[in-house]
């Protein structure tokens, strides 16, 4: 208890020793107390085998005695006495009977026996032979080691403990010398030895709590053992986390040697400028890092292994999670410092958000890890550890425990940070703040979203042939070479955390879209006018007779749901080609990397596919591989080599949504006279983007998105949809065979702009779907499509 009286408290600051000598005084006293034990315990486990040794020893040197004295022996010169005989036979015999069971009655004979020799050395027959009193010496020796030996008892190690007590300490008074530890451990690293000592001392916390629940029997005894045995082991990480820490600090002068300083030696070199690709001054400094580091590694590896309680503490176990630890500290610092997009500068009298260069941000990210890892990998062997797979082991940890973190905000019951299977106690990876403003939760969020508004349909064009998005000026904003930087700064890993989250924010968009769709109030607005429509065309084969004005008529009748259904479309497609072009760079890497695998697993996907197909082929004979655990797994694995198609997979399960290809069909004719076939480009551009950005969104996430929400249902929902495209395109050339005045025609076409645009989104929906073409000609005669082309 500290005192509130200010002059007991000053006298007892003034007079207290400084705290490092406290913590040499504990640490000498621990090392002493744990000698002294580890001594004491040793007699104990050999008291009976010393106990035996040493009464055989006496034994036989009676023995000996009494057999000189029968004469049958020679010592010195003969001396046969009958009486002397006897008498050593007898002690011998009472020499055999000693037992180490009892102590005291052991102790007072083995007394007795050592007067009664030094009686019997004073007889006449014993001078001038100095080899008998040199048997009588050895024999009292043996006797008296034996009294030793007796009084080794295990009650001595009880009071042992009771002296060596050290639990009044734990908290605060043993937590404020924890800094004086640190900095002994700086200096000197082999202090761990004496750190080891102190750590069995604390030993003593368990004891009291322990007691009355052994005394009873309780259940609860490995349970509260594991419970004090953790708080010792967080204590002694604690003070040992110093090691790892002051690796990590000397581990950035080897980045910035290696990164900075040093220079990549040539294929070729002249001898005149062998000197100045030598720097020898910074492979100096390079070696006293790397010799500093290896110091440490020794000095923790030094201690042997140690049982706290229930609990087995391993050196190297120790050193490793310390590494790991200040290794995911690390890389989760560059990632939140780096991937931030947006920044505020304060003026005067305003906050100005300024954007940043995206490009710019990920090789800040790619060069900062890229060196950290290569001066991790050079460092492995002076710390013991495999160092590219703590690397990835723990990266992966960082991205997919960020993934789920940013993930929570799509779902219902969400994954606290304690229940995360990705955080750990030993091991713990931070949890940053968002960023003011931002409604991401952590940097994957930030990524995933800056991507997303990099390649916003408004601003962007999504061009096929080259696999990008481009400006309204014809520049590059993201295609291969930014996902190849994108993989260089978060790896391979990061790619698949942002094709997950987006696959989360797909679910949340469709989920949206279809409980809008099914909305009561809104249900009964569109529900009557889409069956009059649907009642109207049928069948679908033929041409409805109103022509195309029943198009019209059915739009002007609709109620304005088309702006959600735009933006949902509009963002599925954009998600889904950036996922495409995740699986792209994922594949190529792949197969870059890991030939082999890429190979094993398209085989793999090739058999089960193979399986599924033969099942639905004939049901009865072929079961289906639903059972097999194999199925969930080889998944993982095909996500993360970029062995999938995003456009062709089911997102949501839910009720059928009868009428949605027909919602489908309306939202397309309303979108299509905003576009106009791009020639040369081969694609449906907006009208007027030449003069700049008109509002208008790129088609091709809208061709992407409706062809992705129409997968999340059955199969025929999809050729419905193209039976209405064509009946449509087949009612717009009507016109162009009668030739009317109002028919507008395209550039170097027989067809109207209407009809060019809907067998161009028809093209790009069969492109995109993996459609066979023979689909489209079911219902679109060839000759008009390749006349068009």
């Amino acid at each position: 208890a500290v005192t509130r009286n200010k002059k007991i408290r000053d006298a007892m600051y003034q007079g207290a020793p400084a705290a490092d000598l406290v913590v040499s005084v504990l640490l000498d006293v621990a090392e002493l107390e744990f000698r002294v034990k580890s001594l004491y315990e040793k007699l104990l486990d050999s008291k009976m085998t010393r106990w035996d040794e040493a009464k055989t020893d006496a034994s036989n040197c009676i023995i000996e005695l009494a057999e000189f004295f029968s004469g049958a022996k020679v010592l010195a010169r003969k001396i046969k006495d009958d009486n002397l005989q006897k008498w050593f036979d007898s002690i011998a015999g009472e020499v055999r009977k000693l037992a180490y069971t009892e102590p005291v009655s052991a102790g007072r004979k083995i007394q007795q026996l050592i007067n009664a020799l030094e009686e019997v050395e004073q007889f006449h027959q014993f001078d001038g032979i100095l080899q008998t009193k040199q048997y009588l010496a050895d024999t009292r020796s043996h006797l008296t080691r034996m009294v030793r030996i007796a009084n080794v008892q295990e009650s001595f190690l009880a009071s042992f403990e009771v002296v060596s007590d050290i639990s009044y300490a734990w908290g605060h008074i043993i937590n404020a010398y924890t800094a004086q530890m640190h900095d002994r451990i700086r200096r000197d690293p082999f202090s761990t030895l004496k750190l080891r000592c102190l750590f069995l001392k604390l030993k003593s916390i368990m004891e009291l709590p322990l007691l009355r629940i052994s005394q009873c029997n309780s259940g609860d005894l490995l349970s509260v053992s594991e419970y004090y045995s953790n708080m010792l082991i967080n204590y002694v990480r604690m003070v040992l986390e110093v090691i790892p820490r002051t690796m990590f600090e000397t581990l950035n002068v080897i980045i910035q040697v290696q990164t900075e300083k040093l220079k990549e030696l040539p294929t070729r070199l002249e001898k005149d400028r062998l000197r100045e690709f030598a720097q020898l001054d910074e492979r100096f400094q390079l070696a006293q890092a790397t010799h500093s580091i290896s110091a440490f590694t020794h000095g923790i590896l030094a201690m042997e292994q140690t049982l706290l309680g229930v609990i087995k503490i391993e050196p190297k176990k120790l050193l490793e999670d310390g590494i790991r630890k200040q290794l995911v500290l690390r890389i989760s610092d560059i990632c939140h410092k780096e991937l931030v997009f947006v920044q505020k500068e304060v003026g005067m009298f305003s906050t100005r958000i300024v954007e940043l260069d995206f490009q710019q941000c990920l090789h800040n990210v790619a060069t900062q890890l890229a060196g950290f890892r290569r001066s991790f990998e050079y460092i492995q062997d002076y710390v013991n550890i495999y160092g590219l797979r703590v690397w990835q082991e723990e990266f992966q940890r960082i991205i997919n425990y960020n993934v789920e973190q940013e993930c929570n905000t799509f779902l219902k019951k969400q994954v606290p940070d304690w229940q995360s299977s990705y955080q750990s106690t030993s091991i713990p990876i931070p949890r940053h703040k968002p960023l003011d403003g931002d409604s991401s939760v952590n940097f994957m969020g930030r990524l995933t979203r800056e991507l997303l508004r990099q390649t916003n349909p408004e601003k962007t064009l999504y061009l096929y042939p080259l696999s990008g998005w481009f400006d309204y000026e014809g520049k590059e904003v993201v295609g291969i070479r930014m996902f190849a930087l994108l993989k260089e700064s978060v790896g391979v890993l990061g790619l698949s955390g942002i094709d997950k989250l987006l696959c989360f924010m797909v679910v949340h968009r469709l989920q949206q879209l279809v409980t809008l769709l099914r909305s009561p109030k809104l249900e009964s607005t569109w529900k009557d006018t889409v069956r009059r429509f649907h009642a109207q065309v049928e069948p679908l084969g033929g041409l409805p007779e109103a022509g195309i004005a029943l198009y019209e008529e059915t739009l002007s009748k609709m109620p304005k749901i088309w702006g959600a259904f735009l933006t949902t479309t509009a963002f599925l497609g954009q998600a889904q080609l950036l996922r495409r072009q995740c699986s792209v760079e994922l594949s190529s890497t792949c197969k870059l990397d890991s030939n082999s695998l890429s190979c094993a697993l398209e085989a793999t996907n090739t058999a089960l596919l193979t399986d599924i197909q033969a099942h639905y082929k004939n049901p009865e004979s072929k079961p289906y591989p639903e059972a097999s655990p194999i199925l969930p797994e080889v998944a993982k694995y095909l996500t993360t080599a970029g062995i999938h198609n995003p456009i062709s997979q089911i997102y949501i399960t839910t009720d059928p949504l009868d009428d949605l290809p027909v919602l489908a069909f309306l939202f397309t004719l309303t979108q299509l006279p905003k576009y106009y076939v791009d020639s040369h480009l081969s694609v449906l551009a907006p009208k007027g983007r030449k003069s700049g950005p008109s509002g208008t969104l790129d088609c091709c996430p809208l061709v992407i998105g409706v062809l992705t929400l129409l997968r999340q249902f059955h199969s025929s929902h999809t050729q419905t949809f193209i039976q209405y495209m064509a009946q449509y395109i087949r009612v717009l050339l009507q016109p162009a065979k009668g030739g009317g005045s109002n028919d507008q025609r395209s550039p170097n076409s027989a067809f109207s702009v209407e009809t060019a645009c809907a067998i161009q989104f028809l093209e790009d929906l069969t492109r995109y779907g993996q459609i066979a073409r023979e689909v489209v000609q079911m219902y679109v005669p060839p000759f008009v499509i390749d006349h068009r082309d």
